[in-house]
């Protein structure tokens, strides 16, 4: 499910960075006081990077290098709340052990004067 999800959300993201890109590649180009036929250029050129840039991003993320960075980023957060998570608890047993002890020392001491 999580890879499903994954998927579509890098699929949301490109399609929406490509369509945000050409409407701002058109309408910028619609403002600008240029000829008929430079105008044409200009746009089928703008298409032309748009198209690029979106199946780089595309190959980036079907390549799996997001993926696998995350993953690694995971792996090692995942190793240092283990370790954490490990000193804790050595820690919350020698307290134990250490008040355990204490109270046992005062319940004698407290025997030995009654």
């Amino acid at each position: 499910m999580g890879d499903q999800k994954e998927k579509l959300s890098s699929k949301d993201f490109v399609i929406g960075t490509v369509l945000g890109a050409v409407a701002g590649a058109g309408l910028a180009l619609l403002f600008a006081p240029k000829s008929g036929e430079d105008l044409r250029n200009d746009v089928s050129q703008g298409a032309m990077k748009v198209m690029d840039r979106a199946n780089e991003w595309k190959d980036s993320v079907t390549d799996g290098e997001l993926k696998e960075r995350a993953y690694t980023l995971s792996m090692d957060l995942k190793d240092k709340a283990i370790d954490k998570t490990s000193q804790l608890t050595k820690k919350v047993a020698e307290k134990t052990e250490e008040i355990t002890n204490k109270a046992t020392e005062k319940v004698q001491e407290f025997r030995d004067k009654v």
